[in-house]
């Protein structure tokens, strides 16, 4: 990436620019010791010094997705420090990359990612371009900064200016209702599945709503 032209520089920027990878030759294993952060994975500008960030990802456990919690924090450092995140997602096996924006996932509907613990997810495109074109890809085309003016990102940067203003009653809140906000969505969306699960269950065998347990009991003479 730091061989493509469009860019001005790129660097490491997140807890990876502190990373060791450790390789345990007896066990065969790959140990990681470093800062775990939030923050995007690269910082870049362009010829402009325009400044922005990627974010790396790759496949896990078979699923294409990246958490809802990873878009929260990248819109909180959207919010904080007027700033656009791209999202890099690279299928290692097979080479290839594709690359999103925030705005992507701007109104798409996560989904409850049972492969990773349950955690909520957003579903990303499969890869499908060559590894080897990221040097030339043009990613200054998707600095949408649009992205900015969302509730999402502006709630982030109405704390840090709550922050800079030192004003601890702003700032507390703030804080509870972003809280708030989070427990709701998590709270609709839990009601969603649990709504469609049951509509299967209805849908194969709709008598087994209407039936009292009362009913099989004296059916079976119990």
């Amino acid at each position: 990436m730091q061989q493509n032209n469009h860019f001005k520089s790129v660097s490491l920027y997140g807890g990876d620019s502190s990373h060791l990878f450790l390789y345990d030759k007896v066990n065969k294993i790959i140990t990681i010791e470093g800062e775990k952060t939030t923050k995007p994975d690269l910082i870049c500008k362009n010829h402009q010094d325009q400044e922005f960030c990627i974010e790396l990802k790759t496949e896990a456990k078979g699923v294409f997705s990246i958490k809802k919690g990873n878009i929260d924090q990248l819109y909180k450092d959207a919010g904080q420090h007027d700033r656009i995140t791209l999202i890099i997602m690279i299928d290692l096996e097979n080479k290839l990359y594709q690359i999103k924006n925030l705005q992507f996932f701007h109104n798409k509907q996560p989904f409850i990612n049972q492969r990773m613990e349950g955690q909520l997810c957003y579903e990303f495109p499969h890869p499908d371009l060559t590894l080897n074109n990221i040097i030339n890809h043009n990613f200054i085309e998707l600095l949408d900064y649009s992205i900015l003016n969302i509730e999402d990102v502006k709630k982030y940067k109405s704390l840090k200016i709550a922050e800079i203003k030192n004003d601890k009653i702003m700032i507390k809140l703030i804080n509870n209702k972003i809280k708030i906000d989070k427990l709701i969505f998590e709270k609709n969306l839990q009601d969603q599945d649990f709504s469609g699960k049951m509509q299967k269950i209805i849908n194969k065998s709709p008598d087994a709503l209407k039936t009292e347990w009362s009913v099989i009991f004296a059916w079976l003479e119990i």
